[in-house]
């Protein structure tokens, strides 16, 4: 069963690192680097640790394919979305659904952590294609006044804590309009912040919010007593498990 921890020489650490630095480029010119070195992790199987990295990476490129086939008419404008919501707050004010710690500084951590961005926003995007819903995506929006604060009426329902369960969600909310925000501008920056998140805003016709779902990431060692660990996988099959709970 094949798993991160292996071991191997330094300086096949420095070519694995320009290999995963070379896919990055190749698949996303303009995206911000990603420096995935990490003094405290020995590989010996680059094989494996690649396909982990593809696997993400192919994670973006669903998302960004998915959101270029939403029709203009379905982007919505920030103020017909959230025309209900009366307390709007930056993100490290916001109150979430769910906390999540996680060590910053470990890459197996940081990499899932950028799957899950991407993934969600994959999920989201097929369904709003699918549906032909509206969708507004804000890319920068931690410093922006416009995260729904906890006066939001979020119906009562558990809370999304796998890909398989967010599928459903929205399949049983059956959102008209959605509402995707997240932190950074590009998932790979997020571990450069000790807080970062995204969040779903879920809309009915009358542009009445159905409920929310944020998701806020803490470096452990500023973690609130309420933040659940990061469930990273440590193999290839859990990887590949949409019904594998993420924390």
């Amino acid at each position: 069963m094949t798993t991160f921890e292996t071991n191997t020489n330094d300086q096949d650490q420095i070519d694995f690192v320009a290999s995963l630095d070379q896919c990055e480029n190749d698949i996303f010119q303009n995206d911000s680097h990603f420096d995935i070195y990490d003094d405290s992790i020995n590989y010996d199987d680059f094989d494996n640790i690649l396909d982990i990295q593809e696997r993400i990476e192919f994670s973006k490129v669903q998302a960004y394919f998915n959101e270029r086939e939403i029709d203009q008419s379905q982007i919505l404008k920030l103020d017909e979305s959230l025309i209900n919501i009366q307390e709007k707050l930056e993100f490290d004010k916001v109150n979430a659904e769910f906390n999540i710690s996680f060590e910053k500084d470990n890459i197996a951590d940081s990499k899932f952590s950028e799957f899950l961005f991407n993934a969600h926003l994959h999920i989201v995007t097929q369904y709003v294609v699918k549906n032909n819903i509206g969708l507004l995506k804000v890319n920068e929006a931690k410093d922006k006044s416009i995260w729904c604060g906890g006066s939001c009426n979020s119906s009562s329902q558990s809370i999304p804590d796998s890909l398989d369960s967010l599928e459903l969600t929205l399949s049983r909310l059956k959102p008209a309009k959605i509402v995707y925000l997240q932190s950074t501008d590009y998932a790979s920056n997020m571990c450069n912040d000790s807080v970062f998140g995204f969040g779903l805003y879920l809309f009915d016709e009358a542009n009445n919010l159905i409920t929310k779902l944020v998701y806020k990431f803490f470096d452990e060692s500023i973690a609130p007593e309420n933040a659940r660990k990061l469930n990273t996988p440590t193999t290839f099959e859990q990887l590949d498990d949409s019904s594998r709970p993420f924390f």
